[in-house]
């Protein structure tokens, strides 16, 4: 934990949140109205107190193996956005008190060679979603979502692309 002037506060150190893995992400850490809160792979949401107490646990599913999970809040729920490593897809589901909310699930690109993602709720209303596409060798591309507050896919289009290697596209609002 780090104070509003930068310094380092007391609170648990070394702990582990849950028996999944942390992999890298564009934004692995959230606030949530009063809470901080981390996704995991298997697709579960920690939430932890301003104090570093864990809060609780959630494990959506444990059968969901995401590669590179990204998570926003929107005031009410979480969007999380990964890459699938089955089928190398980008997905989107909304998360709430409950779990996973039911026929939420999107596929954002079909893959092959997608690649990593980020989210962010905006406040007008919708979430945005970046992710790249691309492997190595090959330019990396940055493709961008707009998702109503539903998840009804608002519009998807390639923003960037070119001779370029562009990679690990991230969002703020």
């Amino acid at each position: 934990r780090v104070s509003a002037a930068g310094a380092l506060l007391a609170g648990p150190t070394g702990s582990q949140v849950d028996g999944g893995s942390f992999d890298y992400s564009g934004t692995p850490l959230v606030w949530a109205d009063d809470r901080f809160a981390i996704v995991s792979s298997p697709l579960g949401i920690t939430e932890i107190a301003g104090d570093g107490t864990v809060l609780r646990f959630g494990d959506i599913e444990a059968a969901t193996v995401l590669h590179r999970p990204s998570l926003a809040w929107s005031g009410i729920e979480y969007g999380v956005v990964w890459r699938r490593p089955v089928d190398q897809s980008i997905r989107f589901t909304r998360i709430d008190g409950t779990g996973r909310v039911p026929g939420s699930e999107r596929t954002l690109h079909p893959g092959p060679w997608a690649g990593e993602a980020d989210i962010v709720w905006a406040d007008l209303g919708e979430w945005g979603v970046t992710w790249n596409v691309g492997h190595v060798g090959d330019p990396l591309d940055i493709h961008f979502a707009r998702l109503a507050p539903d998840g009804t896919l608002r519009s998807n289009a390639e923003v960037l692309g070119g001779p370029v290697d562009d990679s690990w596209p991230q969002l703020t609002w």
